[in-house]
């Protein structure tokens, strides 16, 4: 197993909970801040999202982890296991909740099963597939017409999420936002320089024109 468990919790066994399910397999990224968490899920893939209740941040992340079905299981730490605190954590949109203190094997059992759950919700969870466009989201591989597409991580990482927003028209400044965690207008033409090279890229070996500018607006990427 190779998925991404993103880890948001900033108490004394965030630690020990990273490494048993580094050690189980998983790839982890942990932050303790809820901000660096967030901005890691709008500007990286990732298969689970393990958050602490008392996040001040918690529902924002459960919106991201939810936006656009994007369909990451949400699994909350609860500092209780009375039934208030876990009625309150589904009503957040948690998928599961494991109370505190954390046994390990319960966790990762949870872990394993709501992975294996939205993996089978979700075709497995592993390939976009936009007529003969194909984005595999665990190799990073992209395809036109089964021909392999070479791109940077910064253009791989604007195709998803153009792509995760098809027939939707994205502005310069949510594009911005989401693909290089702007939050405020910069002077740069950075948004339309990587659009053309990946419109570049992508149109190589098709006919088909993926992306789409909308005058004055932004990009729409279309199915083909």
């Amino acid at each position: 197993m190779s998925e991404t468990i993103l880890v948001i919790d900033d108490s004394s066994s965030a630690a020990d909970v990273a490494s048993y399910l580094k050690d189980a397999g998983y790839e982890v990224e942990w932050f303790s801040e809820g901000e660096q968490g967030l901005d890691f899920m709008r500007n990286t893939h990732v298969d689970m999202l393990l958050s602490y209740k008392r996040n001040p941040l918690h529902l924002p992340m459960i919106e991201e982890a939810k936006r656009d079905g994007r369909r990451i299981p949400v699994l909350i730490l609860a500092d209780q296991q009375e039934p208030e605190q876990i009625v309150d954590c589904f009503s957040l949109g948690a998928d599961d909740v494991v109370a505190k203190p954390v046994n390990m094997k319960i966790l990762l059992a949870r872990v394993n099963n709501l992975l294996r759950l939205f993996g089978k919700m979700n075709g497995n969870g592993r390939v976009i597939k936009l007529g003969k466009l194909q984005i595999d989201l665990k190799s990073h591989e992209v395809r036109v017409n089964h021909e392999r597409v070479e791109l940077t991580p910064k253009e791989y990482n604007l195709l998803l999420y153009l792509a995760r927003h098809v027939d939707q028209v994205c502005s310069r400044e949510d594009i911005l936002h989401h693909v290089w965690g702007y939050d405020f207008q910069i002077d740069t033409n950075v948004v339309d320089v990587y659009i053309r090279h990946l419109r570049q890229k992508l149109e190589r070996n098709s006919k088909h024109k993926w992306i789409q500018t909308i005058r004055g607006v932004g990009y729409m990427i279309r199915k083909g």
